[in-house]
């Protein structure tokens, strides 16, 4: 196992890259220039080029050339190693057939469906107050939440005189 250059390693091994076209060999290329350098080194063993490589022989070149895009493209991914590329490309391949032609369910819930903002002022407190009001009926009511803060009040001024003295 000997640590290469990729580019250098991808230029005499060309029968890796032999399903890309010209304009998508750049894009690995200027990957790979990038990746070499989340190594102190800025070489890669050989196997960990061809393993990358072969792995992404599972996906249409497309997804690849995509998923090596964001990846270059994405200030935050510089300096991430290639097997964060991988994840993006799982992210890709999956996320392609299952949103295909699909309507995105609705909640029936107005406010989850951005519809709050068809309602008027008046609608909107009117929901509000109601949601209060639930809430203490399903706490004991209004009186019993006043009489808890009230009693939490006297007890932690009760604790600061306490300290104070």
């Amino acid at each position: 196992m000997s640590s290469v250059n990729p580019l250098e390693y991808l230029g005499e091994h060309k029968e890796f890259l032999q399903r890309y076209n010209s304009g998508q060999l750049k894009v690995i290329f200027r990957y790979w220039e990038q990746v070499r350098w989340t190594r102190k080194a800025g070489t890669l063993a050989e196997n960990v080029v061809r393993a990358e490589v072969n792995y992404w022989n599972n996906f249409e070149p497309g997804e690849v050339i995509k998923a090596l895009e964001i990846h270059l493209n994405t200030p935050a991914y510089k300096m991430l190693r290639e097997n964060y590329t991988r994840g993006i490309l799982r992210n890709i391949k999956s996320a392609a057939p299952s949103s295909a032609g699909t309507q995105v369910k609705t909640s029936k819930n107005k406010f989850h469906n951005y519809q709050q903002r068809d309602y008027t002022k008046e609608e909107l407190e009117c929901a509000g107050k109601n949601t209060v009001n639930k809430y203490f009926e399903s706490h004991g009511g209004l009186d019993e939440a006043e009489a808890r803060a009230k009693k939490f009040l006297e007890d932690r001024n009760k604790r600061l005189e306490s300290k104070a003295v």
